[in-house]
């Protein structure tokens, strides 16, 4: 019997869908790769992440193009769409990724975004083959004509309007980029603690002296050099946050790299006798000012003095700047 059915034609895979997956996972392993992963390089690859690809899966899944072309919807309109849904796509998604307590990180924003960027090519592929069943495996002709498409306006609201669209283009090209820079920057802060061998939150008045280790953490992104003021402060009797007199003990200074902690020893010196008494430790990351309280610095910790009857106070802190 013979076929008269013709010749059957072979369906092709979505070229250009198929590459728009292949670069939407290079992106996404791009910060495990030692080659790739190494600025500007990484910039470079993962850029097209998160300006153009998930744009493009997204308006081809929207407005699938016939083989014949479609003149309402070219190729220049739909890479403006294209660039502008992606801004659009990622801010989304980082919201979302920040809701859901993961925070809005570099890894997790391109590993969502190469997801989604997959899942639109996927269906902007089925609604090619229903749009148009004969359709070959390419881009879309208008498209693929690329910024070929751009003709000589005719009239002056065409050449503005032209002008609007690249400006528009590039601002979201700074932002992304902008944005991109700073996913790997952590929050920046320090932190300083008082530790004491036996955990105690007070000093005896009089039992000598007390040795004690000022702890330093430099969470800063950058190098910083450290100043701490060491204190005996009387405060009030009935209001303990306010100090009624400071007589400076010492001060001592630390660089810090950025991720670097520090111990410092430091021993409480002995008679230390009254009541309302606390000894104050004040951190600085820049100058010191004349008068060093605890609302000009960085951060703030106390110990207090056990007076002869025994009685306690607590530690706290005040001023602490993230």
């Amino acid at each position: 019997m013979s076929d008269t059915s013709g010749p059957r034609r072979v369906l092709r895979p979505p070229l250009d869908l198929v590459f728009v997956g292949v670069l939407s996972v290079v992106a996404a392993a791009a910060p495990f790769v030692p080659l790739l992963g190494v600025q500007p390089i990484r910039l470079v690859v993962t850029l097209p992440l998160l300006l153009f690809l998930p744009g493009y899966a997204t308006i081809e899944a929207l407005f699938p193009e016939p083989a014949t072309g479609d003149e309402r919807f070219g190729g220049v309109e739909r890479f403006a769409f294209a660039v502008g849904t992606s801004v659009l796509v990622v801010a989304a998604l980082a919201l979302a990724l920040d809701y859901g307590g993961v925070g809005i990180r570099a890894v997790p924003v391109l590993f969502s975004t190469c997801g989604f960027t997959i899942v639109a090519s996927a269906v902007a592929a089925i609604r090619r083959r229903t749009v148009d069943p004969e359709r070959d495996g390419i881009a879309p002709p208008r498209f693929r004509d690329g910024l070929t498409g751009i003709r000589a306006s005719e009239t002056r609201l065409d050449r503005t309007l032209n002008v609007v669209l690249v400006v528009l283009i590039l601002a979201s090209v700074v932002s992304v980029g902008v944005a991109l820079g700073g996913l790997g920057h952590t929050e920046s802060y320090t932190t300083m603690s008082l530790l004491t061998k036996n955990g105690s939150t007070t000093v005896a008045a009089d039992g000598g002296s007390r040795d004690l280790l000022v702890g330093i953490d430099n969470h800063e992104n950058h190098r910083v050099r450290y100043t701490v003021v060491v204190q005996r402060q009387q405060v009030a009797a009935d209001d303990p946050t306010t100090v009624t007199k400071r007589t400076p003990l010492t001060r001592f200074h630390v660089t810090l790299n950025d991720g670097e902690r520090k111990r410092i020893s430091y021993t409480v010196p002995p008679s230390l006798s009254g009541n309302h008494r606390r000894i104050a430790f004040l951190l600085y990351e820049d100058r010191v000012p004349a008068t060093p309280t605890a609302d000009n610095a960085a951060q703030e910790t106390h110990l207090w003095v056990t007076p002869s009857n025994g009685s306690e106070g607590d530690t706290s802190n005040q001023g602490a700047r993230g």
